[in-house]
């Protein structure tokens, strides 16, 4: 996914713009959210009464982070972005490596 955000990096950074009208936000965050807790409660993993909490901690965390990254100009490639949001969302705070 970040791949497709870094090569359509214009269209994508208007969208995810804090200034601008968040409805496309709300609706990608909506996508993110019913996956994950889709996939929790089919695999049995989590409730879904928590699903609920912890998908939305996790999809509002993974795109501020791709925002920030967006308007930094992606001073990092993809795939680091991609392996911080997965090792966060899959590890917490355990998932930071001490490097920059």
């Amino acid at each position: 996914m970040l791949e497709y955000v870094a090569t359509n990096y214009k269209i994508c950074h208007t969208l995810l713009n804090e200034s601008e009208n968040t409805s496309f936000e709300s609706k990608l965050m909506n996508v993110a959210r019913n996956f994950l807790i889709k996939n929790w409660l089919t695999e049995n993993k989590i409730g879904k009464s928590k699903s609920e909490y912890i998908s939305t901690f996790i999809v509002s965390g993974s795109i501020h982070v791709i925002k920030h990254w967006l308007v930094n100009n992606m001073d990092k490639p993809p795939q680091q972005i991609a392996e911080i949001i997965n090792n966060i969302a899959n590890n917490g705070t355990r998932g930071i490596e001490g490097s920059g």
